[in-house]
């Protein structure tokens, strides 16, 4: 649950990871995010569990939330808001070191990994990044879609 004041990144900058098994872990998603049966109906092009691991990896949620506001950005833009998010959640100052490990990370996991699903263009030479695909079902499920 974030902290912040922007609506869009509501969702996205809490600590606790989604996971993929058992009964109980849907009914905790259902609670903190969309229901995952919404999803499920959706006509999406991966697997429910697909999805679901790739929203469990380190800051993809957040980069999703990023990219609803803003589809054309960049790996610095993104790293920043990451960061943020990092630093509200963990009620202290993110540092140039954090920074640099969450850019490292989204440059060689998490845009790599949402480019390969075919939701963002990345271009690892300029770092823009562009929002290509990403299902309204997903925006929806991480609440960036919705208003306070």
């Amino acid at each position: 649950m974030c902290h912040g004041t922007d609506s869009k990144l509501r969702a996205c900058s809490g600590r606790e990871y989604l996971c993929t098994g058992g009964k109980s872990s849907t009914k905790r998603m259902n609670n903190q995010y969309g229901s995952v049966e919404d999803l499920r109906q959706a006509a999406l092009d991966h697997s429910i569990d697909d999805i679901l691991r790739l929203c469990s990896r380190p800051h993809v949620r957040t980069v999703i939330a990023a990219l609803y506001s803003r589809p054309d950005t960049t790996l610095e833009q993104l790293s920043t808001v990451c960061a943020g998010s990092v630093a509200v959640t963990d009620d202290r100052l993110a540092t140039q070191q954090d920074f640099d490990q969450i850019q490292r990370q989204l440059y060689h996991a998490t845009l790599p990994r949402l480019e390969e699903f075919g939701w963002i263009t990345f271009d690892h030479e300029t770092g823009t990044v562009k929002e290509t695909g990403i299902p309204d079902a997903m925006y929806t499920f991480l609440g960036v879609d919705e208003t306070e």
